[in-house]
Order: C-alpha cells, then sequence, then structure tokens
C-alpha cells in the first residue's frame, strides 16, 4: 500500500478513517482542530490560539506542511503529496 499512497492513487478516505467518526460514539472524548502556543504539565492545561483547555489525558496530533527548499523552480507544480492538512 506503501508505493500506492507514494504514488497518488489512494485518496485520503481510503487511508483511514477521520478521526470524528472513530471517537463520535465516545461521549466523554472531544476533537479540536487549533494552534497550540502553549502546554503546562504541572496545571494540566493547554493554551490554544483561541482559548485555554484542561485535561485529565492528553493527546496530540501534530500537521504539518511540505516545503521544497532550494529546489529548482516549478518542482512544487510536479510534487506528489501523500498527505492534506484539510479540516474534515
Amino acid at each position: 500500500m506503501l508505493y500506492q499512497v507514494a504514488a497518488g492513487l489512494l485518496s485520503d478516505d481510503e487511508i483511514s478513517a477521520p478521526l470524528r467518526s472513530i471517537l463520535s460514539y465516545q461521549e466523554n472524548i472531544d476533537v479540536l482542530l487549533d494552534e497550540v502556543t502553549g502546554i503546562n504539565p504541572n496545571e494540566r492545561i493547554v493554551h490554544l490560539k483561541h482559548s485555554d483547555l484542561a485535561y485529565d489525558f492528553l493527546i496530540l496530533g501534530l500537521a504539518f506542511s511540505t516545503t521544497i527548499l532550494g529546489t529548482t523552480n516549478g518542482a512544487s507544480s510536479h510534487q506528489a503529496l501523500s498527505h492534506s492538512m484539510t479540516p474534515t
């Protein structure tokens, strides 16, 4: 399957299920999309861009974006990405 992902033959939904739908039956779980500006583990508080959030257990999903540094012009138009940062 790895070559299919790398070649762009599979779409995002064919690779994994959306986190919100997997956890939708859990009443004690919230899925948030925000920017973390800081974490205070002693007080168990996550500082977000738009608010603060107290937690009992914390699971972070990190996002990234691809950057082509120092390459020939036009390289970005020919790249094949295997990820998407678009929220679902």
